[in-house]
Formats: C-alpha cells, structure tokens, sequence
C-alpha cells in the first residue's frame, strides 16, 4: 500500500510539472540587437508614457556631439546637451491622437550600457486623461533614417494592463524605416482576464529570472528529503510527505511576501531599497548555515515566512512602476502572487525528484553540505556587492546556468544521473536506512 502512496504521489508530481512547464518556462525575446532604435509606449491607468531609445553611435554620427562610453561622463554631457536633444526627439518623434497631436514632456535621460552597444534614454509623458488615455493613436518616427535604408526601429507596446501587456520588452507592434516612419496603434479594450493573465505571468517571470529568489528556495529545498533526529540528518521515509513538506515551506513564503508587498503597495511599510536587497542575500546565507548546523530543523516552513517577509519588499518597487489604477492594482497583487507560486511550484516539481532519488546515498550529505557552502558563499557575495554598490558580478555566474533551454537539459541530466546512482547503490545494497515517519 505504500509502495502504491509513492508511486501515486510521483505521478501527481510529474502531472503538474508537465502542466507547469510551458507556464513557467517560455521562449524569451531578445531586444536591443546594436541595430535598431526603440519607442516604448506604455498605457498607464490615465496617461501614456514611454521612452526613445537612440545608439549613442547614432547619436554621434548624426548630431556630432561625441558622448563618450563611461556611464558618469556621458550622463554629464547628456544633460549639457539637454536642448539638442529633446529638440531632436521632437523633430523626428511624434505621436497624434484621433482629436490632435499629443502634447509630450521630456524627462530625464538614462545611459543604458549593454553588450550589444551604449543606448540614451529620452522619457517623455502625456497629460492625464479622464477615464484613461485613447487606445487608438499614430507615432511618428523617423530618425537616422535619412539616405539610409539599413537603419530601422521597433515600435513597442510595452505596458496595457488591459491587454495583459505588463513588462513587455522585445514583442515589437511595427517597425519603422526610410519608407515607413508612422504605425497606426488601435488597441481593443481588453478585459480583466486578459490583465490577471499578464500579472500572473509577471509573478512567474520574478521568480524565472530572479536568481536569488531561486536561490533561496533551493537553499531550503536541499534538506526537504531529509529528517532530522539523534543530532543528524536522515533520509525521510516517503515521497508524498516530503514534497508536502516542502510545499508547505514555499506556501509559507508565499504568504510572507504577499503581506509586505500588500502593505508597501498600499502604501504603508516604506523600507530602504538598499537595506532589503541586501537582507534578502543574507537570508539565503543564513538559511544555508542552517543546513549544517540547523536551528529549526523540520521547521524549515518558519524559516521561509520570516525571510519571506523581506523577498516581499523587494517585489514591492515593481507595482510603482506600472502606473496602475487602484482596482488595478489590487489584482495584479494578487495574479503576481499567483505567478509566484506556480513558478516556485515548478522549481520545486523540477528539482524535488532528483534529491529525492539521492537522498538514501551515501553521497547526499556532502552533496547538501557542499552545494550549501557555495550558496552561502555566493549569496554572501550579492550582499556585498548591493552594500557597498559594486559592478554586478555574482549574477554573471548564475545566468548561463538559469537560461533557458539549457536549464531544462541540466535538470533532466541531474535527473537521468541520479537515477543511474541510486539504481546502482541499490544493487549493491548501499542505501542508506530511512529514517522513522
């Protein structure tokens, strides 16, 4: 009858990571080739806003003004040349309504430094507009294009809640060039479930391409298989009370950060940005030392909604940023919390057979302790690095892993090896004895 458990339990488990992984995982869109200028347009609960993005090469070639590629430097000299600029923008950038042209601000610059080439960034907004802002409208564009047909740029929806749009970067709406420089935007009016569906997938992105977030939940993944007792770790006994067991831990974290990010939402728990990116890398090194000297071991669940707390205020800046109306607002909290929890449910789906399947070898302990050190170690890193605001570089080690595809061909290797292992252990009588329930 046990043996039954198990087995049932095991489909469930690949049930729903098979319904998962299309959520969880879907192809990515790459923007800013080195090629192309861009015109992001964001429809915001009573105003549009956006922002142009020119090549600095482009910048240099057709203005002459020689910004240089040093962030500082050329941040001074964008703002020397804040008159050239905008007048340039307004020249050859425009957007027209169905009762006249819109009436645009010009706002801050950005320096934009990526591998494919140096953006400047132009902000500009509308006036507000009772009951929402018209979702039907011309852009005008034309820059750089003059005698060159190689030159192009992407016209880019990238913020309509109504439309489910709501952090979009690369999926263009048209292309502008020599022979084409006005796109004809005519939005439908899109519904509530078209907005829920966009929020829910922001939440799974959060955590897709938030490699800390990951961490964390792998750090506590790591001793979900075991239980411990007698002042050591042992292999817990059945596979359905060990991923409940770890569910349990990503609820919990779920309903930590949904009271914090509900409360800076609305406005009422303020902390410094800085002070909270930098717990949360300190609560993934806490909760790794916790893996070789536990403290609340098989309440690994407290552990979860007490950092829980802190993952929330860093999830928190994203929802000032979408311009969202309150009704908006309240459910993109809750379609975003959604998110998250189907995309730590994935992770877990992905990961949970694997360890499970080590768990009685004779190599798991090391493997824990080992992968824990590393994470501690490189968790310790982000918190330096987001104390002291130095150049990224943690991240630069964990992205090739995260990428997909190849995330998904590491995982189903992990998998096929720890099978092979535990089959192998198995034949030679070397399994570990379990644990009690």
């Amino acid at each position: 009858m046990g043996a039954m458990r198990t087995r049932r339990g095991k489909l469930t488990a690949m049930g729903l990571l098979t319904a998962l992984l299309s959520l969880l995982w879907g192809g990515v869109a790459q923007a800013h080739t080195g090629k192309q200028s861009y015109v992001y347009v964001d429809l915001l609960s009573d105003r549009i806003e956006g922002r142009v993005e020119y090549l600095v090469k482009d910048i240099n070639d057709e203005l002459k003004l020689a910004i240089v590629d040093d962030e500082a430097t050329a941040m001074s000299q964008l703002e020397e040349q804040r008159s050239i600029l905008e007048a340039y923008t307004r020249e050859h950038f425009s957007i027209e309504f169905p009762t006249g042209p819109a009436e645009l601000t010009f706002e801050e610059f950005e320096y934009l430094e990526l591998s494919q080439g140096s953006y400047v960034v132009h902000h500009f907004s509308t006036g507000t507009f009772d009951g929402g802002p018209p979702r039907e409208f011309v852009v005008n564009y034309d820059a750089f294009f003059d005698g060159d047909d190689e030159r192009s740029a992407l016209l880019i929806i990238g913020r309509d809640w109504k439309n489910g749009v709501i952090a979009n970067e690369a999926n263009h709406l048209s292309v502008f060039d020599e022979n084409n420089t006005s796109a004809a935007v005519n939005l439908d009016e899109g519904s509530w479930l078209q907005g829920m569906r966009g929020t829910i997938s922001l939440g799974i992105e959060h955590i897709r391409t938030g490699a800390d977030h990951v961490m964390f939940i792998l750090v506590l993944l790591l001793p979900s298989v075991l239980l411990f007792g007698s002042g050591v770790w042992q292999p817990a006994p059945r596979f359905s009370a060990s991923l409940l067991r770890v569910m349990k831990v990503a609820s919990a974290f779920t309903v930590a950060h949904s009271i914090t990010l509900t409360l800076a939402a609305l406005g009422l728990l303020n902390i410094n940005s800085k002070l909270v990116e930098s717990i949360i890398a300190i609560s993934i090194v806490l909760a790794a030392l916790h893996n070789l000297r536990p403290v609340l071991a098989n309440r690994e669940w407290m552990l979860a909604f007490g950092f829980g707390l802190f993952h929330g205020l860093g999830f928190a800046g994203l929802l000032d940023e979408l311009g969202l109306a309150r009704d908006q607002r309240v459910w993109t909290l809750l379609g975003f919390n959604l998110g998250v929890e189907l995309g730590q449910t994935a992770i877990i789906l992905l990961t949970f057979p694997t360890l499970y399947l080590l768990r009685r070898t004779r190599y798991y302990l090391t493997i824990m302790r080992v992968a824990s050190l590393l994470l501690a170690l490189a968790a310790l890193g982000w918190a330096l690095e987001r104390v002291f605001e130095l150049r990224p570089r943690v991240d630069t080690l964990f992205d090739p892993i995260l990428y997909y595809p190849r995330v998904l061909i590491l995982l189903g290797a992990a998998a096929a090896v720890a099978g092979i292992v535990h089959y192998t252990e198995k034949r030679r009588s070397r399994l570990v004895p379990i644990t009690g329930d």
